[in-house]
């Protein structure tokens, strides 16, 4: 069980925010998209390359991009460390809690 489908199992989010519109059976998509999202909008605002933040984290550009694009997810450790960089909480950066 990877650590969305461990989040996302016992909670069942609505509201008008997108970000928090997360529901049981549909989950997966809107999650995953939401932290892309929500990546690349903090990468972009602290000005930093795909490749600058994999060095930051000891990833590949690659990783980064695969998060960013195609639905991949970090593991949990990474999440934290994502969230330390960018001074958020890992609610904010899976879309769980509004992040400003």
């Amino acid at each position: 069980m990877s650590f969305f489908d461990f989040v996302f199992s016992y909670k069942h989010y609505i509201g008008d925010n997108p970000r928090r519109q997360v529901f049981c059976g549909d989950y997966p998509h809107n999650v995953y998209m939401n932290f892309a999202k929500i990546l690349r909008e903090l990468r972009n605002d602290k000005k930093m390359t795909q490749k600058q933040l994999g060095k930051m984290i000891n990833m590949s550009d690659s990783a980064v991009r695969d998060w960013e694009t195609r639905g991949g997810e970090p593991s949990y450790v990474i999440l934290c460390e994502l969230a330390r960089i960018f001074d958020v909480t890992v609610g904010q950066l899976l879309g769980t809690e509004d992040l400003y």
